[in-house]
């Protein structure tokens, strides 16, 4: 089981671009969203990045108090990403798809390593076979 409030997917819309941002550590904790020039710098509502869970399906979503119980609630998630302090959501997506990358990269290199193996084993076989072929030849030319 996992919470929302500890996963690098949580985000919120920023008011003034629309981008998607990290939940900051004492927004996770209160849900008090700070205020520059008598407004809101966060939409009140909180996101998964992901769309893994529906994080505005719990009623009055603008309250803080729903918004943490929404958020802090233990849920199966296989979305679920450990936040790291100061990377966006894209951040924690594109370090997910690097370990991805490399992952399939070391894959790829044994697979290479087994079909190289096999090849030089077929070429040697095949060779040792030429070789015993030409051998014969030459024997019963010899005679």
């Amino acid at each position: 089981m996992v919470r929302c409030a500890d996963c690098g997917f949580l985000c919120v819309r920023r008011h003034s671009d629309r981008q998607l941002c990290e939940v900051e550590a004492d927004i996770r904790k209160t849900w008090h969203i700070p205020i520059e020039d008598k407004r809101r710098i966060y939409r009140d509502l909180p996101l998964c990045f992901v769309r893994k869970a529906d994080l505005q399906a719990g009623g009055d979503a603008d309250k803080p108090a729903t918004v943490l119980r929404i958020i802090q609630a233990e849920r199966e998630c296989d979305g679920f990403t450990p936040w790291h302090q100061g990377y966006s959501p894209r951040e924690h997506k594109d370090m997910l798809d690097a370990k991805a990358m490399q992952a399939w990269m070391v894959e790829q290199r044994n697979s290479d390593r087994w079909w190289n193996l096999c090849n030089a084993g077929v070429s040697a076989l095949i060779s040792a076979l030429v070789a015993g072929i030409v051998s014969i030849v030459s024997i019963i030319l010899a005679r």
